[in-house]
């Protein structure tokens, strides 16, 4: 018997999973007294729970519909569409404690108290703009998988729609408690949607030889590819991913809701290795997809539906209730990302512009109804743009590259003191503007000398329309005739390119370009904009760096305000690295280089595996 596509055990094993959250919710909103408590989880929880915390809240359905949509597309170096990630891994174990000295609640105090209120402002909107797309995009990515799970008996749309009502029950009445304490259960079920499907796909194509049999195109079974996913395409994306991580507003939750600075630096570091071991089985699924749907007519963007419908198709084979695990497993995964970014929103805009701006002398309790509200607003936006967004790949490099936008106000401001209001303002205007303006269609076409057909049309029309010359047009495009009919997203060469052959890709400037282009006009404008205008006083900045220095106590009790040093605690004196009075770079630790060399150690290991799994099966 089924309902919707899906059996009624699945269904029950659904519904044991969702009274279990909806419980953790309530259980969590009892404790709810202060801002402290509902946007940071009253500092209270230990390694385990800040391991699959910080897995949690950075691995959704989305990433597993990412990888794999891009595997089934591109081959094997498809992971990367995740692993960018890989090479910042180790610097967590170095910047959890940096976060948790801060003493925050929110990423914006930290820009309010480097720099000024208008700049935490600023960061607001960017920060709570990342969030929005973010839980768009995790929400159109497990919408996709259920839609494929279901065979279309459940469209995406009110996938979504059930989602959004789940997570947010919980995650409003119970702040980031809740969604850490239902993270601890969804981060293993997470795991086991990474795996499960493994062995049924392998088997289903005749394990991985059947693979390499079956996919004849050795370049897809490489990690580097020649085309759009190359090494300075892994590079770029992983020095942003650098640049960026720090300004997402989830991360000072992610580093700073446990008791102590060890706790933040392991539950960082290792959630987010468990993160990448995943990311290798959403990979092999997506290749087993390419060959299980192979001769099958399929749409073009199947690959967003690849990992749904591979489900859907094996684990009804194996036993009754998998399909429920599978869905559980599913929707854990988006709660576990969408709680956390949804109070990280509401934290920022409570925090940072509405107590900031608007009402600044209310009770506990008025701040934290207003952020379960903004959280609720913040959600409605973020469902909006999955309803518009065009699929997840794409969906996902525009969050890669809006992450990076104050990436040079925060390193400039954290490192160097010289660093003023005017250069972090100027710095996050100068990367927005070459963002914009380098993903123009104007810049496109001046660049590469190809035009993106917007609407269908004929040669001879878009010749006309255009004032391009009709023989220059025809000479340019060899198989084209004046009547050819042009359909929407087709490409014409209108021009000889501007840029070289290797920033182009498929008549676009090519994201790693773009992104490196934005960086140079980030970190150059602001340190010449701070250069040029008045320094910061001494004592606002003694006051941050003195925090930065200080190592937080097992015993310490939550902070009133960020920044500021419980009474009977020791400031050291500074330790920097470079001997300058304007570089603030301390000197490294034992416990920080040893966990770095040891994290880079398991970096190395991952991709070597990957390597050696490549053949297997040759």
């Amino acid at each position: 018997m089924c309902m919707l596509g899906i059996g009624v055990v699945d269904w029950i094993a659904i519904g044991i999973y969702l009274a279990f959250t909806i419980g953790a919710g309530i259980y969590a909103a009892r404790k709810v007294k202060d801002t402290t408590d509902f946007f940071m989880a009253g500092r209270r929880f230990g390694k385990p729970f800040m391991i699959f915390f910080a897995f949690g809240a950075g691995t959704s359905g989305n990433d597993a519909v990412g990888v794999s949509a891009k595997t089934y597309t591109n081959g094997l170096s498809g992971i990367w569409y995740q692993w960018l990630w890989l090479f910042c891994t180790p610097f967590y174990w170095l910047i959890a404690p940096v976060m948790r000295r801060m003493r925050c609640l929110t990423t914006g105090d930290y820009f309010e108290a480097r720099y000024s209120g208008s700049v935490a402002a600023l960061y607001t909107v960017v920060g709570v703009t990342q969030l929005t797309v973010n839980i768009g995009l995790i929400q159109l990515g497990a919408g996709s998988m259920i839609e494929g799970i279901s065979n279309g008996a459940i469209q995406r749309e009110w996938a979504i729609v059930a989602m959004t009502i789940m997570f947010v029950a919980y995650g409003v009445a119970g702040g980031l408690a809740a969604a850490i304490i239902t993270d601890f259960i969804q981060g293993i079920l997470t795991v086991i949607l990474s795996f499960m499907l493994i062995p049924f796909a392998l088997d289903a194509v005749g394990g991985f030889k059947g693979l390499h049999e079956g996919i004849q195109d050795e370049s897809m079974f490489s990690l580097v590819a020649p085309g759009e996913i190359n090494m300075f395409w892994i590079f770029m994306l992983g020095f942003n991913s650098l640049i960026g991580i720090v300004t997402q507003p989830h991360i000072m939750g992610v580093c700073a809701a446990g008791k102590t600075e060890m706790d933040g630096r392991v539950g960082f570091a290792t959630g987010n290795l468990i993160k990448r071991l995943c990311t290798v089985a959403w990979t092999i699924v997506g290749l087993c997809a390419i060959v299980m749907y192979m001769d099958k007519d399929v749409a073009d963007n199947f690959g967003d539906f690849a990992y749904g419908q591979a489900a859907a198709d094996l684990l009804p084979q194996v036993s009754a209730g998998l399909i429920g695990l599978f869905l559980a497993a599913l929707i854990a995964s988006v709660m576990s990302s969408c709680d956390a970014f949804m109070i990280s929103s509401s934290g920022l805009f409570t925090q940072n512009l509405y107590k900031r701006f608007i009402k600044q002398d209310e009770s506990e309790s008025h701040y934290v109804w207003v952020g379960r509200i903004a959280a609720l607003a913040i959600v409605l936006c973020g469902v909006s743009f999955a309803f518009v967004v065009d699929d997840v790949p794409s969906g996902l490099m525009l969050f890669f590259k809006l992450q990076g936008l104050m990436g040079a106000a925060f390193w400039l401001g954290l490192f160097w003191r010289r660093t003023t209001i005017a250069g972090a303002w100027a710095a996050t205007l100068a990367a927005f503007i070459v963002l914009v303006a380098t993903g123009s269609a104007v810049f496109h076409t001046w660049a590469t000398g190809v035009v993106t057909i917007n609407e269908p049309t004929t040669l001879s029309t878009m010749a006309k329309s255009n004032n391009y010359d009709l023989d220059d047009l025809l000479t340019r495009n060899e198989g084209l005739t004046a009547d050819s009919d042009l359909e929407e997203k087709s490409k014409v060469t209108v021009a000889d390119p501007v840029l070289p052959e290797n920033m182009i890709l498929n008549g676009k400037f090519r994201d790693s370009w773009q992104i490196l282009s934005y960086l140079i006009a980030g970190f150059s404008i602001g340190i010449i904009v701070s250069l040029l205008t008045k320094r910061l006083p001494d004592s606002q900045l003694d006051k941050v760096y003195r925090a930065l220095r200080t190592p937080v106590n097992e015993d310490e009790p939550n902070h009133a305000e960020p920044f500021i040093i419980p009474e009977g605690i020791e400031v050291p004196e500074p330790r920097k690295l470079i001997n300058h009075p304007d570089l603030e770079i301390p000197m490294p630790t034992a416990v920080g280089m040893g966990g770095f060399v040891g994290i880079w150690a398991i970096v190395v290991l991952l991709i070597g595996f990957v390597f050696w799994m490549a053949t297997w099966g040759t």
